[in-house]
């Protein structure tokens, strides 16, 4: 086995879904307009006078399917968890700090879904799931392979003599095996032999804040999404690092190659090599421009610690996956890895997860 350390600079802030939600009751906006208060559900209804708790359940009873009126009795039902919160600040787990948006947005909205990141369970400190880490690698890897041989997906495939249903991921083995009949096969797969662990971030700092999609012409559509996040350089002017670590089964990889005659490519310094060429691309989109400011913020950083952009995790765009092939016509001009018209910004300006990366070995 070889193992290298890696670090994981967390330039703008990374949103990675468990798919769970916050409640309403158990995250309340603070008096000072600047944060919000997670609090002990159990310890606040223990906390509740018998007449604040029978009015709780009275309103919880009344909710019908009316929309507008149980959004009203929602937000009673809240400001009643609210006053026994301010009156007994035991309750409080922990104050976030949160965007005025977001605030306005719980105020005003008590069915807004509040999505969850990854947490450790015993520090509170968001981690980064290995897996993330690793299909941003993948992505580097095969994008580069595919521009290097100037390789397009042949969707025409067969197996066991039958046709077969195309899917993005037979491309990306046509890719590996310079085969354009290739289809894939996870046995075939040799990334089977790299493994990237869950990466621990430094600091246990997260905000929250919402997402807008911004489609054509600049302009916002459809509702916000309600998230938590790390924070981040950019956010706070602060460093949040998370640490983990490369495997590479190099005896196990070396008999793949041997027996399949391909797969020689997956070592530490093409997967440099590679994030240098693949996310240098996506930094400098011409058909998304970067906000200059953060774009500056990445490059003064990168090359201040020597470290390798790219961007992970959720409101990425299509740079999150390998591929996105067009199904009616996957031939040139591109494979769309620049992505569509719209995309997804933080407070309707900072793109979500760019990090730099620094491999040590």
């Amino acid at each position: 086995m070889k193992s290298y350390k890696v670090s994981l600079h967390i330039i703008t802030p990374l949103i990675i879904h468990t798919g769970d939600y916050y409640s309403i009751f158990e995250l309340l906006p603070a008096k000072d307009g600047k944060s919000v208060l997670l609090i002990d559900l159990d310890s606040a209804f223990s906390s509740m006078k018998d007449s604040d708790r029978e009015r709780y359940y009275a309103i919880m009873d009344s909710l019908t399917s009316d929309v507008n009126k149980d959004k009203k009795n929602l937000l009673q039902a809240r400001s009643i968890i609210q006053n026994v919160t301010f009156t007994n600040t035991d309750i409080i787990i922990n104050r976030v700090q949160a965007h005025p948006n977001f605030i306005q947005g719980m105020d005003s909205n008590p069915y807004a879904l509040i999505y969850k990141i990854f947490k450790d369970e015993i520090t509170g400190k968001p981690y980064i799931p290995g897996s993330s880490l690793k299909g941003a690698l993948r992505t580097a890897v095969l994008e580069s392979l595919r521009y290097k041989d100037d390789q397009y997906p042949n969707t025409k495939l067969f197996k066991n003599n039958r046709p077969k249903n195309f899917q993005p991921t037979d491309f990306e083995m046509q890719i590996m095996k310079k085969d354009k009949m290739a289809t894939f096969d996870i046995e075939n797969d040799p990334f089977r032999f790299f493994k990237v662990s869950d990466l621990l971030l430094n600091e246990s700092d997260v905000l929250f804040d919402t997402v807008r999609v911004i489609g054509k012409n600049s302009k916002q559509k459809g509702i916000p999404i309600y998230t938590e996040m790390t924070e981040s350089y950019f956010t706070s002017k602060k460093d949040f690092i998370a640490q983990g670590e490369i495997t590479i089964d190099n005896i196990g990889l070396e008999k793949f190659i041997s027996q399949n005659k391909f797969g020689s490519f997956l070592n530490i310094e093409t997967i440099e090599q590679s994030l240098d060429t693949f996310w240098n691309k996506i930094l400098n989109n011409r058909k998304h421009p970067l906000n200059q400011d953060v774009k500056n913020t990445i490059t003064e950083l990168c090359n201040k610690n020597s470290l390798k952009p790219l961007r992970l995790g959720r409101f990425t765009q299509i740079e999150s996956k390998t591929f996105k092939i067009k199904q009616k016509n996957p031939i040139p001009p591109d494979i769309n890895i620049y992505g569509g018209i719209s995309r997804s910004l933080i407070r309707g300006v900072i793109p979500a997860g760019w990090c730099g990366l620094k491999i040590y070995h």
